[in-house]
């Protein structure tokens, strides 16, 4: 089914009852749980980035993937600023090349200004004198932007995360390498097929249910995703799982009726739910640039946004991108993804990410 397509048809009646009627395939949420095959697997369905995924993770701990995942960024960024520091005095033209580099890094302009009218102000005071002392005030500003409370809690059982983003986001291997973190630390996650338009993505999702040994509720491709999801949340539920991640269709941010039509899927889920806690976490491609924090306000607009997966940092050379996302939307980055391994993918940590950019 085309996104055109999708986008002419109407909103279904919002009433739960309703939505399973509308499903021509509905079954009850215990029948609909496929258990992991532990067989060969077919990896036909899997993208180029999936595939590069399943290969052997890299041998380096997390700090050093994280360091060589920013090598980018901060060899265009941190490089630069040290070069035109170095030339001595803090003036006019200095503060203007300044200036010029972080927008180029895609910090934007609101806080680029910001930061800049706050390096002018100290220098004439004196306390910034040198590049050291240039360097260390940036690193401490752009902690201060990006410390939120970013530490994911399950204060349910189960946790719902509803998983959204545009199309090529990465929604799908970010659940994936999602799923194997939290059973690694020790969580029995049940994963739902939202999908069910893009073509092979429940497929993939299937397969990555099996790569990580879990279960997956999934309704054949051209479902209603609405009714899917609210079988999939009430399986988990009456299974008792610990986490139930939730795929949805990529969307573009600026299709009204796909954005509603996400609004009453996370209307769904938060009725299948109850009382449980229900997370909506947004992918965001950090190579997308400006265009990712348009599409971060967009959706926190529509559905409110709880945290943000960042991935493709390494992809990047202009990962300034992190710090308006955080500062303009007030959302922590939860997980931040700087590589094509599994491993990739990890909890975030500002001060971590500052010493991996700075140091």
């Amino acid at each position: 089914m085309t996104e055109e397509s999708r986008q002419e048809q109407t909103e279904p009646d919002t009433s739960i009852e309703a939505e399973k009627l509308q499903t021509t395939n509905y079954e009850p949420p215990t029948a609909s749980i496929e258990e992991p095959a532990m067989e060969a697997r077919d990896d036909s369905q899997l993208t180029e980035e999936d595939m590069k995924v399943a290969e052997k993770p890299k041998a380096k701990n997390w700090f050093s993937r994280l360091r060589t995942g920013l090598s980018k960024t901060r060899d265009s960024f941190t490089f630069n600023i040290r070069k035109i520091l170095n030339f001595g005095k803090i003036d006019e033209d200095t503060l203007e090349e300044l200036e010029d580099l972080f927008i180029q890094a895609d910090i934007g302009t609101g806080l680029t200004l910001k930061l800049i009218e706050q390096i002018e102000k100290k220098s004439i005071m004196g306390e910034l004198t040198d590049t050291d002392s240039v360097m260390n005030f940036l690193k401490e500003e752009f902690k201060k932007i990006l410390e939120r409370d970013s530490k994911i809690y399950f204060n349910t059982s189960p946790k719902v995360f509803l998983v959204v983003g545009v199309n090529g986001a990465g929604k799908t291997t970010t659940i994936g390498k999602l799923t194997k973190n939290f059973k690694q630390n020790g969580k029995n996650v049940l994963l739902v097929a939202g999908d069910t338009f893009r073509a092979a993505a429940i497929e993939q999702l299937e397969i990555w249910a099996n790569r990580n040994k879990c279960p997956i509720i999934k309704h054949t491709e051209g479902s209603d995703s609405a009714a899917v999801v609210y079988d999939g949340v009430s399986a988990g539920v009456s299974r008792k799982m610990d986490t139930i991640l939730v795929d949805t269709a990529g969307r573009l941010h600026n299709k009204v009726n796909l954005m509603k039509e996400l609004e009453k899927i996370k209307r769904v889920v938060k009725k299948a739910a109850g009382d449980i806690e229900v997370e909506t976490l947004l992918v965001i491609d950090a190579t997308s640039g400006q265009n990712g924090l348009i599409q971060a306000k967009t959706f926190k607009e529509v559905i409110d946004i709880d945290g943000i997966l960042l991935t493709k940092m390494d992809g990047t050379a202009k990962g300034g991108i992190i710090l308006p996302i955080v500062n303009d939307l007030n959302v922590p980055v939860k997980y931040i993804g700087v590589g094509e391994g599994i491993d990739d993918l990890r909890e975030f940590s500002a001060e971590d990410f500052v010493k991996a950019l700075f140091d």
